[in-house]
């Protein structure tokens, strides 16, 4: 069963994340240092890394609730709705198209990842979190249902594509290096 795996996969992850932490690995990265509190999306980040390159796809949650917000993963285990296609031809007037165009980049044809899955989309996927225990659950949740899903209002949904930073690798090389030991 692939959420047993996925589970596996979380649980090294996370365990590795800990150790790193506990070994003072992230001393450098403020924010990282903190985890699990006020890094959910550096964490899903870096969690939607490390399964994608171990064969997994995934989305990334983004909720908020009374002032607050939080990320977590969903898997796209194929089964969650194609998002509806935006470009940005069909929201943004012709006379802002042709100024961005005057840079070189033709943005006439590009998705914006934002706005194309609904709430609807996700509903009952495998639900991915390893920064939940901020708020009172467990340190690693992977299921079907969680109490997020009633606690937060859903924003949007983002595909994993790639790290957004320099930053984000270093933390995601440290974490490997405890996974995966260099001799």
């Amino acid at each position: 069963m692939q959420e047993n795996l996925i589970k596996q996969l979380v649980n090294i992850f996370w365990n590795a994340i800990i150790l790193a932490k506990n070994n003072g690995q992230f001393t450098w990265d403020e924010r990282f240092n903190s985890f699990p509190v006020a890094c959910c999306r550096d964490a899903s980040d870096l969690l939607a890394r490390y399964l994608f390159d171990n064969g997994y796809d995934t989305l990334s949650i983004y909720g908020e609730c009374r002032g607050g917000s939080h990320r977590w993963l969903v898997w796209d285990d194929g089964q969650i709705k194609s998002p509806e296609t935006w470009y940005f031809e069909d929201v943004v007037p012709a006379g802002v198209r042709q100024y961005y165009s005057s840079y070189g980049s033709d943005l006439s044809q590009q998705e914006d990842p934002y706005y194309s899955y609904t709430a609807e989309d996700i509903e009952n996927c495998f639900i991915i979190d390893i920064t939940a225990d901020q708020f009172g659950d467990p340190p690693v949740y992977c299921d079907y249902w969680h109490s997020i899903r009633k606690k937060y209002k859903y924003i949007r949904a983002e595909k994993y594509e790639d790290l957004r930073t320099n930053r984000l690798q270093h933390l995601y090389d440290t974490i490997m290096s405890v996974i995966e030991p260099k001799e």
